[in-house]
Formats: structure tokens, C-alpha cells, sequence
């Protein structure tokens, strides 16, 4: 957790000077060492391009590890992804699976998306 925190600080230029190369480095050594939330942060660095070269695919991978690892946030991203395509091939019946994780575990915006789907 002191990584991501790290690699935050750095993105944000928080308490240390701005460097987000080196926050980014940061968060992917949190990321690679199974921190569920940093994964799911690294996969958002991807989905977005302002800090990594955008890759949704290798976005899409790093939610899909923070999800299986329990990050709610990032079932939903996954379930987001699997309706879209973004990433991934397109499958509704996964993206529901991950829909109901989420929203099992109190994901509003889960819930709120399966609700639309029904």
C-alpha cells in the first residue's frame, strides 16, 4: 500500500515534486505485487492515456486481475468493459456475472447498470 501511495503522491504532486512517470512506476511495482486497488488504478492509467500509452486491452487486463482479487470498483469496470467491447471481445452474460459481483458487494452504479439491462 506504501507504493500506491507513493506513486499517488508523485501523480498528484502531493508532499513531493510532480513526476508521473515515476508515479506510474510506483503504482505498477503496487499493481505487480497484488495490490487490488492499485490494479485497478494502473488498468484507469491505461483506459485514460495521460500517464501511459492508452491500452485499453492492457486497461481491460488490469481490472480484470483487480477483480478477481475482490476490488469492486473495478468488477464493475470489467462488466463496463464486457457490454462495450473496450478491451476485450463483447460478452453480455460475463458482463452481468461481473454486474452482480459488484453490485452484490453495494456498487450503485453496478446495480443501477444491470437494472437497465433488465
Amino acid at each position: 500500500m506504501a507504493q500506491q501511495c507513493l506513486g499517488s503522491a508523485y501523480l498528484e504532486g502531493n508532499g513531493v515534486p510532480q513526476d508521473t512517470e515515476l508515479g506510474a512506476q510506483w503504482i505498477r511495482l503496487a499493481a505487480e505485487a497484488g495490490t487490488p486497488v492499485s490494479q485497478r488504478f494502473l488498468g484507469e492509467l491505461y483506459a485514460a492515456g495521460d500517464v501511459v500509452r492508452r491500452n485499453r486491452k492492457t486497461a481491460f487486463s488490469w481490472y480484470f486481475k483487480a477483480a478477481h482479487n475482490g476490488d469492486m470498483e473495478a468488477q464493475y469496470l470489467v462488466g463496463q468493459c464486457l457490454l462495450k467491447a473496450e478491451g476485450t471481445d463483447q460478452d453480455k452474460s460475463q458482463a452481468i456475472k461481473w454486474l452482480n459481483v459488484a453490485s452484490d458487494q453495494g456498487n450503485d452504479e453496478a446495480t443501477e447498470l444491470l437494472n437497465s439491462l433488465l
